[in-house]
């Protein structure tokens, strides 16, 4: 079945598996609990010099000091910069705190499409 338009792909990887935390250079640019604001995205100095990656706090810590999702752009048909992949990307996530993320079932996933 043709659709009439050529898709384009972009793969990212997100991990929140590492041992990486920034913190505000100031008091005023953090949260009540001194942490990074949510939407503060990290791309320079600590990345990987040869591959697009970058850091994203992407909402705000329950508990304690918050952890940011380390993003690795590995194809990119779109030529997305970091904030154009957050700002224009539609995904849908489930969230619990504390174990493992559930995949969406495919039936959700298509019906949301």
């Amino acid at each position: 079945m043709r659709l009439g338009f050529d898709a384009t792909i972009t793969y990212i990887v997100v991990g929140k598996y590492h041992k990486v935390v920034f913190f505000p250079t100031s008091r005023g640019d953090g949260d009540q609990k001194g942490n990074c604001r949510p939407g503060t995205v990290i791309d320079s100095d600590v990345v990987n010099p040869v591959e697009f990656d970058y850091y994203l706090y992407g909402h705000a810590g329950l508990l304690g000091t918050s952890k940011p999702a380390h993003y690795n752009v590995l194809f990119d048909e779109n030529n997305l910069s970091c904030v154009v992949s957050l700002c224009d990307s539609r995904v849908l996530t489930l969230t619990i705190v504390s174990h493992f993320p559930l995949p969406l079932p495919l039936h959700v996933g298509v019906a949301r499409v």
